[in-house]
Order: structure tokens, then C-alpha cells, then sequence
């Protein structure tokens, strides 16, 4: 505690322990704050050489009004020995406090003005609008990263790591840039999805309006990607594919509270269940060979989303908790 508080005072804590310290001094009673202040006054040597007589004499008088006009009867002379260290205290380390605060008030908000974080935890789900308009709605487990001291100004840039859907607002003086996980991308006023999650395989953006150019920093290569086309990274490669599916809003269909398959997979189905509903689910070993999925699910209802697949695979689902076994119903 003595340490810290003396770095303080010396302007010596980096940025991460003036923070630590910040929330500590808050955290502190005011007797126990004030306790400081007598201790340091007590124990250390300041340099005051920066404070003139006068100052000293104006603030030592500013004191003494306001301790008359609380307590009329109480003057200089007769106050404790206590209570004139305190003043004399208060009145040597007023202008330390006062210069580091305006540092501690500068500090503080460049930290916080240097980069600006909106994401969402498992099962939550955000809108923002950045300060040139641009619209992004991000979906569970996402965050998106910008810094508003530039941004608009010098630059429209932003780091993301998630999924999302931005609708970019047009600006061909200023073009709007992404950087995720083995991807960069540039437009100019577009609407897309992207999900470019950092522990993923693969990152896929699918464009609905405008034109988007897509890098893959591992390669190199980069492509124009057109309206209602989708280009797809293989995170392991760097290699970019570009399809054009049947229908390009499936991609953002968790955004209309839905999952979209088309000729999926039953394995591929219910791997996207058990990351969606944060559940495990165990599929009898008889069951092989099933049908692809076409269809829909929903996003926040896990029991109706089992009925669905229990109707079309014929399937009893029995769940235990997180744990769910899947089953043939006859």
C-alpha cells in the first residue's frame, strides 16, 4: 500500500497499476484515506520548492474560512495538534493532489478513449452504430473493437472476432476496413454478414449488397466478392473459396432468430445445436446414414428445435440436464 501510494505521488505507476490503485482509493473509507495523507505527511519529505509563500498563505486561509464557517468558535490556535498537521497537510499536498489529478483525470481518459470494445457473452446479441452510421448486429460470443479518437476522422477501421452483420455506410473518400483472424476487408457501403471467429477453421463472408474485396493475409490472395455471393477461408491454408448459394440471407439468419440448412449434414445439424444451445448431444449408435437437412431451426428454443428434427428423422430426444440422447422412436 505505502509503496504504490508513494510511486503515485512520484508519477511512477504505469498504466495498468494506476488503475489497480484508482480502484483501491475508492474502495477506501474516508477515515482510512485521511490516515494516509497524515502518515505520508508524517514519514516523508516533499518537495515544495514549486509552491511559493503566498500560495501556502491563500490555501492555509481558504482553510481557515472553511473551518469557521462550519465551526465558528474554532480557531487556528486552539485546534489539536492533530487537526493542524492535518491542515498543514492538506495545505502542502493540495497542489500535489490537484496536479495529479488533472494527470490521473488525463490518464484516464486517454485509456478509455483509445479503444472502444462492444461484445456480447454466450447467448447475447448487440446493436451498434459506429460514429460514421455504419450498423452492426452482433451475434453471441463476438466483439468488436475500434478506437474513436480516429475513427470517422483519419480512418474507418475496426478489429473484429466473431460473427456479425454490418450494413456499412457509403463513404468513397474513407473506405470502412475489418481485420479479424487470417482475413482483411475493405468496402465502401455494403451489407454482409461475416463470421470470422478466432478459434474457427474457417471464416466466410456473404455479401448481399455492394461489392466487398476479402484478403487472406496467410496468402495473400484476394478477391472481389459480387451480391449474393459468399467467399469462405480456410484458416489452415489460407486458401479462399468464392460460391454463390442458393439463397445468401441463410447466413443471417441468426439474425432473424433462425438457423438456415440447406443439404446439411445430420452430423453438421447437430453440431451446430450443441454450440448454439451449449449442450452435448449423444446419437444412438443404430441411427446411420440419415437424410440431409433442409429446413430452419430456432436460435433460443432448444426443446422445439429437437421436435423439429424428432418429426422429420423420427427421433425421441431424452434429456438429462446439458446431456441429451437422441434416439429412433421406433
Amino acid at each position: 500500500m505505502k509503496d504504490i501510494d508513494q510511486k503515485y505521488r512520484k508519477d511512477c505507476l504505469s498504466k495498468e497499476e494506476l488503475l489497480a490503485w484508482r480502484e483501491k482509493v475508492n474502495a477506501m473509507p474516508d477515515e482510512d484515506l485521511a490516515q494516509t495523507m497524515r502518515q505520508a505527511w508524517m514519514d516523508e519529505d516533499f518537495d515544495t520548492s514549486a509552491i511559493s509563500d503566498a500560495q501556502l498563505d491563500r490555501l492555509k486561509g481558504r482553510i481557515d474560512a472553511q473551518i469557521e464557517e462550519a465551526h465558528p468558535k474554532v480557531t487556528w490556535r486552539n485546534l489539536s495538534l492533530t487537526q493542524r498537521v492535518l491542515s498543514m497537510a492538506a495545505a502542502i499536498l493540495l497542489p500535489v493532489f490537484a496536479i495529479l489529478t488533472f494527470y490521473f483525470y488525463q490518464e484516464n481518459v486517454r485509456t478509455t478513449s483509445d479503444e472502444m470494445i462492444v461484445s456480447t457473452g454466450v447467448g447475447e446479441r448487440a446493436n451498434i452504430t459506429l460514429p460514421d452510421g455504419t450498423t452492426v448486429t452482433l451475434n453471441a460470443e463476438s466483439a468488436l473493437t475500434y478506437q474513436p479518437n480516429r475513427f470517422n476522422k483519419e480512418e474507418r477501421q475496426i478489429h473484429f472476432d466473431g460473427e456479425g452483420y454490418f450494413q456499412v455506410a457509403r463513404n468513397e473518400d474513407c473506405p470502412f476496413r475489418i481485420d479479424a483472424t487470417g482475413l482483411k476487408v475493405e468496402v465502401l457501403g455494403t451489407t454482409f454478414n461475416l463470421d470470422a471467429h478466432r478459434e474457427a477453421t474457417t471464416a466466410e463472408l456473404s455479401l448481399e449488397e455492394g461489392s466487398v474485396s476479402f484478403l487472406s493475409t496467410k496468402t495473400g490472395e484476394s478477391v472481389i466478392v459480387e451480391p449474393n455471393q459468399q467467399v469462405i477461408l480456410n484458416q489452415k491454408d489460407g486458401l479462399l473459396t468464392v460460391i454463390k448459394p442458393e439463397n445468401i440471407q441463410y447466413a443471417s439468419a441468426w439474425k432473424r432468430g433462425e438457423f438456415t440448412f440447406e443439404d446439411t449434414t445430420f452430423e453438421e445439424v447437430i453440431q451446430t445445436m450443441e454450440e448454439n444451445y451449449h449442450v452435448d448431444i449423444e446419437i444412438d449408435s443404430a441411427l446411420q446414414n440419415l437424410d440431409l437437412f433442409t429446413g430452419t431451426l430456432p436460435v433460443t428454443d432448444l426443446h422445439e428445435a429437437l421436435l423439429i428434427i424428432g418429426k422429420v428423422y423420427g427421433l425421441n430426444a431424452h434429456i438429462d440436464g446439458n446431456r441429451i440422447t437422441l434416439s429412433a422412436a421406433f
